[in-house]
């Protein structure tokens, strides 16, 4: 489960410079850097632009109607933050967007949780190397949403993960960044499979 990141030491212009890409200019509005992005707050994603790859902010979580109507006349929702790369392809809710509406979620690393209950502590993941980590996603449009919605694509853990949680988030190697936002053909299964052990630096936060 990937449910919380980090967006720091960076703004959304260095982000499109590095990724080679168009800027939303709405990515710029109350930017500040975020040391816990959450679902529900606004992200960045990356998605084929007219003529270049477009950095443009998201919200993450996608609402679904779950139910009935509920007794006050509001629908009954879920917040959906993650999807298992594995099943994607044949869920209802995923696989029209896994096919047409790929994206990645730039951020400077992301968090996992361990140790007991009323003990847990965060582990920050990030890139050896101090570049932005690409997680894979998936976008949306939520009705009357002002923005788009994404949600991230997770996998099996990895080496370096699997100590502390069987599951980690699908990371996108930069090289091959066009080849995961192309819509319309089939996903290398390689794309989605848990990134090198060696990409990865943990520490405590």
């Amino acid at each position: 489960m990937c449910g919380r990141a980090s967006l720091a030491r960076t703004n959304p212009d260095e982000i499109a410079e590095q990724l080679d890409a168009d800027l939303d200019p709405r990515a710029r509005v109350g930017w500040h850097a975020r040391y816990n992005l959450a679902p529900t707050q606004t992200a960045l994603i990356v998605v084929p632009g007219a003529e270049r790859r477009l950095v443009q902010p998201a919200t993450w979580g996608w609402r679904r109607v779950v139910g009935p109507p509920r007794p006050d006349g509001k629908a009954a929702e879920k917040l959906l933050i993650n999807a298992m790369a594995e099943t994607a392809a044949s869920k209802v809710t995923f696989k029209r967007a896994l096919r047409e509406r790929r994206a990645v979620m730039p951020v400077t690393g992301y968090y996992e949780w361990t140790g007991p209950p009323k003990d847990r502590r965060p582990i920050h993941f990030t890139a050896r190397d101090g570049r932005l980590l690409l997680l894979g996603a998936l976008w949306g449009a939520d009705k009357d949403a002002e923005l788009p919605s994404l949600i991230v694509l997770t996998t099996g853990a990895n080496e370096v993960m699997r100590g502390i949680h069987h599951r980690m988030p699908v990371i996108i190697p930069p090289e091959r960044l066009d080849e995961w936002l192309r819509a319309g053909g089939p996903v290398d299964d390689a794309l989605l499979a848990p990134a090198p052990p060696d990409l990865l630096a943990a520490a405590l936060a």
